[in-house]
């Protein structure tokens, strides 16, 4: 039997339990399971170590910071032990267009593992292991925080090469070099390569590709 998270007990040091009618009274307020889910995506290695209250934490503690007026007596002990909670909002749907970018992207795969777990489905493999740089780099736009990041890492020329050609390759893109068919081989069943002119494969693309293939060229030194 696993022991509990870090997170975890960190927010059992920062409450005080009191017994009588089992709530939960905070000694001092506290910030949340991720602070910073504003500011940047939350990786799936994060998201598949919380146990099922840690994940319904992670996301109403998003709507918290936006001023939900939570319905049930849960939400309103949990929102109330919130640093600098404000509620205002009664309504989910109106509370939810205040999002950011990472806020709504957050919100939506924590209620998916949420969904899974409660289906007693596993947890999908990390982030770290996929194939990709982006992933998700068709469903949004990078951010160039994000390419500059990239570059700070000591494979960072690399990694941004191959964050702009993965997009090709999902798309079918048959490349031309060296260098790009033995990266189009090391991504094996995921790669099937059908068209050799990348003009037309750049008309695949959606807007998000698009933008985010462009914002990637800016910072690709090695073409």
């Amino acid at each position: 039997m696993h022991g509990p998270s870090p997170r975890r007990i960190g927010l059992l040091l920062g409450c005080l339990l009191t017994l009588a009618g089992g709530a939960i009274a905070f000694a001092d307020c506290w910030d949340g399971m991720f602070p910073d889910s504003g500011r940047r995506f939350l990786s799936d290695q994060e998201l598949a170590s919380l146990e099922e209250e840690e994940l319904w934490m992670a996301r109403n503690e998003i709507f918290a910071r936006h001023g939900l007026i939570f319905s049930t007596q849960r939400g309103i002990e949990f929102a109330q032990g919130l640093c600098g909670y404000n509620p205002d909002e009664p309504d989910p749907t109106r509370v939810q267009p205040r999002f950011n970018q990472y806020e709504l992207r957050n919100v939506e795969r924590i209620s998916r593992l949420e969904k899974a777990r409660k289906a007693g489905q596993k947890p999908s493999a990390p982030m770290a292991g996929s194939l990709w740089i982006f992933p998700d780099s068709d469903r949004r736009n990078l951010t160039d925080a994000e390419i500059q990041s990239l570059l700070a890492q000591p494979d960072g020329a690399e990694r941004v090469w191959r964050a702009r050609n993965e997009i090709y390759a999902r798309h079918g893109y048959v490349f031309q070099t060296p260098k790009g068919r033995a990266y189009a081989r090391s991504l094996g069943s995921a790669y099937n390569g059908d068209e050799p002119d990348a003009g037309r494969v750049l008309q695949r693309f959606n807007a998000f590709e698009r933008y985010n293939v462009e914002l990637l060229r800016k910072y690709d030194k090695s073409r």
